[in-house]
């Protein structure tokens, strides 16, 4: 009886408006891959890839994982602009704008003698620290690295520009150092995917807290 009466919808074209019933709508997440394609951020020894190459793979993983997460993202760029680097962030966050996410993640990984994992947000933003809190949490969870913490920031501080672009929650992660040997250690075992799982979680959690 069953199939009889599927086919009969089938038939009637009604398979399409009954598959929809139910589903959960997807939270959309946008992320913007740090720096560009000429500017491509720190480069790791270890790793053997810059910033802007590496936040490429993670960016796919995390668009292969989100639905299991119920999360929609999608992955904007900063393009090359002769105005320069301001410019080139107000263009980028203006078509995140225009899409309209429930939260933004610009991709970043960290160098200059350190080690751990940390977040940057915007400082009077609430839900960009709550964001930050979640990622860096998750990443924390997968990673087990040295918790640098969620950090705020201000005009003129590194990140800021990015993180008042949008009154869309933002955050900029740093979830580990490319020039440290035991951070990339870690990454290796955990891989892209690892760290684009973390993301999603971090994410998840937020939207559902």
């Amino acid at each position: 009886m069953v199939p009889t009466v599927t086919k009969q919808i089938e038939d009637l074209g009604l398979a399409s408006a009954f598959s929809g019933i139910n589903a959960p709508a997807l939270t959309r997440l946008a992320i913007l891959i740090g720096h560009n394609d000429v500017a491509k951020g720190a480069f790791s020894p270890h790793l053997l890839v810059s910033e802007w190459d590496y936040n490429q793979r993670v960016a796919r993983e995390m668009q292969a994982a989100a639905s299991e997460f119920g999360l929609e993202p999608r992955v904007f760029f900063r393009d090359r602009n002769r105005r320069g680097y301001a410019t080139e962030i107000a263009i980028a966050y203006a078509a995140i704008d225009a899409w309209d996410p429930a939260a933004i993640m610009e991709l970043h990984f960290n160098a200059g003698g350190g080690t751990g994992t940390e977040t940057l947000y915007w400082h009077s933003s609430r839900n960009g620290k709550k964001l930050a809190d979640a990622v860096r949490e998750a990443i924390l969870g997968e990673l087990d690295m040295r918790d640098r913490g969620s950090r705020a920031r201000r005009s003129g501080d590194r990140g800021s520009t990015s993180l008042r672009a949008s009154a869309h929650p933002t955050i900029l992660t740093e979830p580990f150092f490319g020039d440290s040997d035991s951070d990339c250690d870690r990454m290796l075992e955990v891989g892209e995917t690892g760290l684009a799982r973390a993301y999603l979680i971090g994410a998840r959690d937020y939207f559902m807290s």
